[in-house]
């Protein structure tokens, strides 16, 4: 019995010796992997956190690139909107330009470019010979006397409606000095009242009429002019057209002081025919033109020159020009001394009620 009693005591001690054995090598297992354990961890979190900044990263690129591609979208839709202007403007030269360049780019430029071009170029040509021909009729009603002023308000019509196919008319255009709507130096639609269309919204001026300057005896005309100051002179002329006069000294005034003060007049209202003829009424007649002069001195109907006193009066035409008024500079036979309200101006003055038609007048 006390046999076994001791071999019992020895295994225990045996299990213990063991257990303590694995728990010092548990121990000592447990505290080398955990600094493996740790640096894994922080691996883990590291990449996670990269895994994530990437992810922020990409997302972000990806809208900056739906960005660029709506950017890129409103700008093809700009390019279009300005392909399809340049496709279908007016002026028929930037059209052919426009046809030239995709001929010259075009896969198969053999087919359909080539001959929108050919259509463009032939269109172009047909323009060309139609407006010579305008030209020289309009060139010969304005030599006329008298001359008819509904057939040359109807070549101005049409030489304005072809102008806006070919683009701005050169001086080489205007044969024979023939006065053009749109020349150098002139702005657009900037041609004389039709004497017919003076006569439709006034009335004759005058019972008697013939070719010395005579008083106004019409009240509806009458009624509407002022005698008024303007700059260094005074004139008699439709109330819009002082006004518009004495817009065109000030500003002359202020740009070229020392020309303005060699200007004077010439006269203004004045109810006569037009030199030459005993049917045909001059502007005068109603108030709308003015004849200036420079130093007193003129420059003889029908004559241009290259002098100082035609250089002067050529700065003077400038500004009335910009006002919307005509120089008789450039009549066929020039009348360099001469302004008169353009149809333009004139027009909006009747449409804003600034001058008041007979009809009107009279409750018509």
């Amino acid at each position: 019995m006390a046999g076994q009693d001791t071999w019992i005591e020895l295994y225990k001690t045996t299990l213990d010796y063991r257990a303590k054995v694995i728990s010092i090598i548990f121990a000592s297992g447990i505290a080398i992997a955990i600094p493996n354990i740790v640096a894994f961890v922080d691996n883990y979190n590291k990449a996670a956190n990269e895994s994530s900044k990437a992810g922020v990263e990409r997302d972000r690129i990806k809208e900056e690139i739906a960005l660029k591609k709506e950017e890129l979208k409103l700008k093809q839709q700009e390019y279009i909107a300005k392909f399809v202007d340049k496709a279908i403007d007016d002026d028929i030269e930037l059209r052919i330009r426009f046809a030239e360049y995709f001929t010259a780019i075009s896969d198969d430029p053999t087919i359909r470019w080539v001959t929108f071009l050919k259509i463009l170029t032939d269109r172009r040509d047909d323009l060309y010979a139609k407006l010579d021909d305008i030209v020289g009729k309009l060139a010969v009603e304005q030599g006329k006397d008298p001359r008819n002023d509904a057939q040359i308000a109807l070549h101005l019509n049409q030489i304005n409606r072809i102008q806006k196919q070919v683009g701005t008319l050169k001086l080489e255009y205007a044969k024979g000095n023939a006065r053009l709507p749109t020349v150098e130096g002139e702005l657009p639609n900037a041609r004389p009242v039709a004497i017919s269309r003076l006569l439709e919204v006034f009335g004759q001026p005058a019972k008697n009429i013939g070719d010395k300057c005579g008083g106004v005896d019409s009240e509806a005309l009458r009624s509407q002019l002022r005698n008024e100051g303007v700059g260094l002179f005074s004139v008699t002329m439709l109330g819009p057209a002082v006004e518009s006069l004495r817009y065109i000294l000030s500003e002359m005034e202020k740009s070229e002081p020392e020309l303005w003060k060699r200007l004077s007049t010439l006269g203004s209202i004045c109810v006569r025919y037009v030199r030459g003829s005993a049917t045909s009424l001059s502007n005068h007649s109603f108030g709308t033109a003015i004849d200036i002069s420079i130093d007193r001195k003129i420059i003889p109907l029908g004559t241009t020159g290259t002098g100082e006193l035609e250089q002067s009066i050529r700065r003077v035409a400038e500004y009335f020009e910009r006002a919307g008024w005509v120089w008789g500079g450039k009549f066929q036979i020039p009348d360099p001394m001469h302004f008169e309200v353009g149809s333009e101006l004139f027009e909006r003055w009747v449409s804003t009620g600034a001058l008041k038609p007979t009809q009107a007048r009279n409750g018509g």
